[in-house]
């Protein structure tokens, strides 16, 4: 059963008549394989469209428009399309995909995949056992404290970026976003969420280090110091050099560097 919105704003619910086949929310009338009787698929249609799925395992689909879509009891999957919509999943284990634009997401209970996708998303897990998928800049994730709460925020794939956790609560934290060269292009923000992910190919962060010195004086430099790793990771200095100098890496990770002789004036290192 296909429950069809038109191109208007409509409001879907069991009252809903407006499908061109007849088929209505939770009518028991299901005849997709493996359906139950009030598991329904859902097409919003454009237009700023209101659906309550209700009953059973639901397939919502907003489309464009702004869009409120709740998907309510059942394990259901919900996706907001185009425009910035809410989307809403009560009971059961739900799939909710805000989608473009910037979106509320809201899980309540059960175990629940929250997908911001493009633009700043809202995204609150409610109870149990959450998974945030899709963040980006602008967002605002929180995994909440009840149930059987332990939450995941998956940024496997969100890179380049790195992670600061909150120094009173690691549960709590912000994302920074890079750029190729590594310089940020904004944040995202979260709280409550006891476990993160990030790539094994999230790349340290690298801080502009300064250091003078006489003519023909070599000088040690602590690169290291203010260099940080999303992952944590310890950081080591395999290579460096210089233009205008000679470039020794020491057992420490600290570099000295000699200028080549009677020179003075500016240079360079470049490290990896």
């Amino acid at each position: 059963m296909t429950v069809s919105g038109t191109g208007s704003s409509d409001l879907i619910d069991t009252t809903f008549l407006g499908d061109a086949q007849g088929d209505r929310i939770d009518a028991g009338d299901a005849t997709l394989p493996g359906a139950g009787a009030n598991d329904d698929l859902v097409f919003a249609g454009a237009g700023d469209d209101t659906v309550f799925a209700l009953l059973g395992d639901d397939e919502v689909y907003g489309e464009a428009g702004n869009d409120l879509l709740l998907g309510k009891e059942g394990n259901d999957l919900v996706f907001g399309g185009e425009g910035t919509d809410i989307l809403g999943g009560a009971e059961g284990n739900d799939t909710l995909d805000g989608g473009t634009e910037g979106d509320l997401i809201f899980a309540e209970e059960g175990n629940d995949v929250l997908i911001g996708g493009s633009g700043s998303d809202t995204m609150d897990g409610g109870q149990d056992r959450d998974m945030f998928l899709g963040v980006t800049i602008g967002d605002e994730i929180d995994g909440g404290e009840t149930g059987d709460d332990v939450d995941t925020l998956d940024l496997s794939t969100s890179g380049p970026l790195s992670v600061e956790f909150d120094a009173l609560n690691p549960e709590n934290g912000t994302i920074t976003f890079l750029d190729a060269e590594g310089a940020a292009t904004g944040t995202a923000r979260f709280v409550n969420i006891e476990r993160v992910i990030l790539t094994d190919t999230t790349t340290p962060v690298a801080s502009p280090d300064t250091a003078t010195t006489a003519e023909d004086a070599p000088v040690v430099i602590d690169v290291l110091g203010n260099d940080t790793d999303p992952n944590g990771d310890p950081l080591t200095v395999t290579g460096a050099t210089a233009p205008n100098g000679t470039v020794a890496i020491n057992p420490d990770g600290t570099l000295t560097y000699t200028p080549d002789p009677d020179f003075n004036g500016p240079d360079e290192i470049s490290y990896t």
